[in-house]
């Protein structure tokens, strides 16, 4: 858990908009500012490099918004 991924999070977390929705919205970011490139990471790629980069696969996508969710607690 990183303060860069709660920063990243925050803002699809808005007052008075529910978890899902919220994290909805956190799983539509991470589509839109992410590019999938199966050469960018390996599976030991840490989510910091991912948010870094804004690139990889499935797998690092799942790590990123789960470790952006326990950001916020």
């Amino acid at each position: 858990v990183s303060e860069a991924l709660r920063k990243f999070a925050a803002p699809s977390f808005k007052p008075g908009r529910s978890v899902v929705d919220s994290a909805q919205d956190l799983c539509r970011r991470i589509h839109a500012e992410f590019e999938f490139d199966p050469e960018a990471t390996t599976i030991a790629t840490p989510v910091q490099e991912v948010l870094d980069s804004r690139r990889g696969v499935c797998q690092d996508f799942a790590h990123f918004m789960l470790a952006s969710l326990r950001s916020l607690g």
